[in-house]
């Protein structure tokens, strides 16, 4: 309990009141100091954030400018295809027209010398 007085009474002395506020000053700037170190890190995180977000808009679009430039590249190769497909598809179906109509016709000859 002595040490409980004693101690009252130092920092009611004028001593006492100047350490309490060099203390209170101390506590203050070491406030203001980790205040300003934290908002330094913000800033950083804040920064590398960001460039991490520009990488990836840039990676998507390079991304999506592949995956496009190959679906065109495909669609243009299908059309390609499929226009080929349908020209010898209409070259086989007057072919087998002609044979038809050739075979008609050796049938009709063939009838008539039968017949006549």
């Amino acid at each position: 309990m002595a040490a409980g007085v004693t101690a009252g009474l130092y920092l009611n002395s004028e001593e006492g009141k100047k350490t309490r506020r060099q203390a209170g000053d101390q506590i203050n700037e070491f406030g203001k100091d980790l205040e300003n170190k934290a908002k330094d890190q913000y800033e950083h995180l804040s920064s590398n954030v960001n460039e991490y977000v520009d990488r990836g808009k840039h990676y998507v679009d390079d991304v999506s400018s592949s995956v496009k430039e190959s679906v065109n590249k495909v669609a243009n190769r299908s059309g390609s295809i499929l226009g080929k497909s349908k020209n010898r598809y209409g070259e086989n179906v007057e072919k087998a027209k002609r044979k038809i109509r050739k075979r008609i016709r050796k049938l009709e000859e063939t009838i008539e010398n039968e017949m006549g």
